[in-house]
């Protein structure tokens, strides 16, 4: 009597639509051991019932799915024959009509900014380079710091790269620079960049070159104070800052000090403290 038809579930979701039995399925695969139409998988399954007598639940759908794409044997002529599957309609093509044009975007036309210079702005980082590691002026929306890669780079406060310098200290935008109001910023900060810190400083009262606040009723009055002066090479209330000497009370200049980093470590209170600081030669080691 032929076998019923039943459908089994493979572990990974398929159908197999069978109409052997288990038995029949593993002898169509025992009769083919050993040659290339069975393949590792199905060579498997002949191993494992061999030496079991079975096989797992996991294994019988698996079986059935690579017995049914075997020659039948000419034993089998009495099967109840396979359900014909239903004709599958193939989908319809995609006709692009020859009048259809993909959407391009048009690419961003560079703005027109006149030449504006900024080597006086340059001079100045380059003369703070020898003392600080990473020179930056930070006025208003503008930001203008060293490149590594050498000139100078012009950023917003937050970070946006709006253009560099080129060799004679002209700015270059980028070309994707499209605000008219930063242009205007960085062309008045370029005709009187002490002029421009220094009204910054006075009215927010803290410094564009150190981003720290004035304390000195002096330096508020500048707008910076005497230590940012002599490494940026300003102006500072019309003389030279000098500070009072301890042992002799006698005025000296202030000497320009280099940088020297500095190794802060949390403390218990959420502070910081100073855990160790470089010698002057931290080039060579600490």
């Amino acid at each position: 009597m032929p076998a019923p038809i039943r459908t089994l579930v493979t572990t990974r979701g398929d159908h197999v639509v069978t109409n052997l039995t288990d038995a029949q399925a593993i002898a169509r695969l025992s009769a083919v051991y050993g040659s290339a139409l069975l393949g590792p998988y199905g060579t498997g399954l002949v191993d494992y019932h061999n030496r079991h007598g079975r096989l797992t639940e996991r294994q019988i759908p698996y079986c059935h799915k690579i017995a049914l794409r075997l020659p039948r044997p000419h034993y089998e002529s009495e099967l109840t024959p396979l359900p014909s599957a239903a004709p599958v309609t193939p989908p319809a093509p995609q006709i692009r009509t020859l009048y259809e044009v993909p959407t391009v975007t048009p690419p961003v036309e560079p703005v027109t900014i006149p030449g504006i210079d900024l080597s006086a702005v340059f001079a100045m980082l380059r003369r703070a380079a020898t003392h600080l590691q990473s020179p930056a002026i930070i006025v208003g929306n503008l930001k203008f710091s060293v490149r590594r890669q050498g000139g100078m780079g012009v950023y917003t406060s937050r970070g946006s790269w709006l253009g560099n310098t080129d060799e004679a200290g002209m700015f270059v935008p980028n070309p994707r620079f499209v605000s008219e109001t930063l242009a205007a910023e960085i062309r008045t900060f370029a005709a009187d960049p002490v002029g421009v810190t220094a009204r910054a400083g006075r009215t927010t009262g803290r410094c564009c070159y150190c981003r720290r606040p004035l304390s000195d009723d002096r330096s508020t009055a500048v707008g910076y104070g005497p230590i940012c002066a002599s490494r940026f090479g300003l102006p500072w209330g019309g003389a030279p800052a000098r500070v009072p000497q301890v042992a002799g009370g006698a005025d000296v200049l202030r000497p320009a000090r280099p940088y020297r980093p500095r190794l802060t470590v949390p403390t218990s209170a959420g502070g910081e403290r100073v855990a160790a600081v470089a010698n002057p030669n931290w080039e060579e080691g600490w």
